[in-house]
């Protein structure tokens, strides 16, 4: 897909049709993406930059909290699983210092793995799961709090 082809759509828009998320590309947002795995860190940080919001990519947890305050992302993409430790000291440490960053997390565990579960006091703005689509991803980043997301499901 490109960007500005999903025909009248306001510009900055997220529409829902069918069930499915249509994004158009609005203003930029700066995004901070979390992820240990190359290929989707990769392709999350090509997918965000294209369609025109500022972004980086780190991998770890140190990294990610040394990028908040280098960075002052609006938004960050936080897997669960990283190589040096849980994505959820990073949303832990948002939280604690009360940063006006709004958080998905991108992750393939689910209810149930206690991770997952500890995820969820720290009232995650959004949750995305593996594999996830970039059309609801796009829209959670380009339409902040115009887009109600309910953290137990990618709706």
């Amino acid at each position: 897909m490109r960007p500005g082809s999903y025909g009248n759509l306001p510009r900055g828009s997220a529409a829902r049709r069918g069930g499915v998320f249509h994004y158009r590309q609005g203003m930029p947002c700066r995004v901070l993406i979390v992820e240990d795995d190359p290929m989707p860190g990769r392709a999350l940080l090509f997918l965000v930059r294209a369609y025109g919001h500022h972004a980086e990519h780190v991998a770890s947890v140190a990294e990610a909290l040394e990028a908040l305050s280098r960075l002052n992302p609006q938004c960050v993409l936080l897997d669960l699983m990283l190589a040096d430790g849980s994505g959820l000291a990073v949303l832990e440490e948002i939280r604690k210092r009360s940063l006006p960053v709004r958080v998905a997390i991108i992750s393939s565990l689910a209810a149930g793995v206690p991770v997952f579960d500890a995820a969820i006091p720290l009232q995650p703005d959004g949750i995305f799961q593996k594999p996830w689509e970039i059309d609801q991803v796009l829209a959670w980043i380009s339409a902040g709090e115009q887009l109600p997301l309910d953290p137990l499901r990618n709706t």
